[in-house]
């Protein structure tokens, strides 16, 4: 019945974009094939106007009175549970999410039927794609998606010109710290040679669980997407993965023409970040949680997340469309309260 619901959702479904770049054309086979994350139950954060959010990111800033309703862009809504999150904490938004694999946006469209979620549009497209539409929005949020991009960077600036020059971004990005182990996986998994099949998942899985204690490449095992099919090849058998850091991130963030606003962490991490940097505005400080990350290398397992602006002086440039190099240049990112469950990659 569900599959049954999903295929004609699928047929209902519009693309608002092409899909031509090849890296993004073979994203979207993998989530055809497996759609990420198959979850059943959505967060209820609580509602929050913009006007709080903003105000408590921005405290300096003035604020006002944004027109309702208040528009968002989910860029890489993947299955659903993101956009659907988020349209439970922003009730008076109108919410576009848009993602590559129409099996992806299927599955969270049933979902919304089912949560009685009426708020949300969801579309086909890719966000190196989307400097065509004619619109701007008050929040974009990006949670574990411009680490799939062929160009990153070039996915990013795409998002910062369909910001509302007083919008706010939040983006979620794969730490090079805190995945090493991941890296080895991906590394020794590869050397398999699999077939992107449930059988040849599942060879991989059963060879990283029979590898020796102390083997790096069994941090995988520590992700709960370890454990499910499509999850484990979202792991560490994805078609294209980059890796960020905190200096990358700050990087980006001045060509970008973007203001830090903070890092999402639980209480705990903030209690241990607070001690070693007491100043009253050090958690907008990079360079100090670059220096925390080293000492705490784990911090950023989920993902960073972050909040960030467009900085009133100085707009993102166009020519300033610098790329990535033969690694592709390390950039880093920061959570988000709002949706953060979903940019943790369930274990993303």
């Amino acid at each position: 019945m569900n599959r049954r619901r999903e295929r004609e959702l699928a047929e209902q479904l519009q693309a608002i974009t092409p899909i031509r770049n090849n890296v993004s054309l073979a994203v979207r086979s993998q989530y055809e094939e497996n759609p990420y994350p198959l979850w059943v139950s959505v967060h209820h954060p609580g509602i929050v106007k913009f006007e709080e959010l903003a105000l408590r990111l921005r405290p300096d800033r003035e604020m006002r009175i944004h027109p309702r309703p208040i528009s968002v862009l989910i860029a890489g809504c993947g299955t659903g549970h993101h956009p659907i999150e988020v349209a439970r904490v922003y009730a008076e938004s109108e919410i576009l999410a848009v993602d590559l694999s129409v099996a992806s946006l299927a599955y969270g469209a049933r979902m919304a039927e089912r949560f009685a979620i009426a708020n949300v549009t969801f579309c086909q497209a890719d966000i190196l794609e989307l400097g065509k539409l004619d619109r701007q929005f008050a929040i974009i949020e990006c949670g574990g998606v411009l680490h799939h991009l062929d160009d990153p960077i070039e996915g990013w600036r795409v998002l910062v010109n369909l910001l509302e020059p007083d919008g706010l971004m939040k983006i979620a990005l794969y730490s090079e710290r805190a995945r090493s182990g991941i890296r080895e996986a991906r590394k020794f998994v590869k050397s398999l040679r699999p077939q992107l099949t449930p059988g040849g998942i599942r060879q991989c899985r059963h060879a990283i669980l029979n590898l020796p204690e102390g083997h790096p490449a069994r941090d995988a095992l520590t992700f709960g997407d370890f454990f499910t099919l499509n999850g484990c090849r979202d792991l560490i058998l994805h078609v294209q993965e980059h890796n960020f850091s905190v200096p990358g991130i700050a990087d980006s963030l001045d060509r970008l023409g973007l203001r830090f606003l903070g890092f999402e962490c639980d209480a705990q991490v903030f209690e241990r970040f607070r001690a070693m940097f007491p100043g009253t505005q050090s958690h907008c400080d990079l360079e100090a949680w670059n220096r925390f990350e080293e000492n705490h290398p784990q911090t950023f397992k989920g993902m960073y997340q972050f909040w960030c602006c467009k900085k009133p002086d100085k707009p993102a440039s166009m020519a300033d469309a610098s790329h990535y190099s033969d690694k592709k240049r390390d950039v880093a990112a920061a959570p988000s309260d709002v949706g953060s469950r979903t940019n943790r990659k369930y274990g993303a």
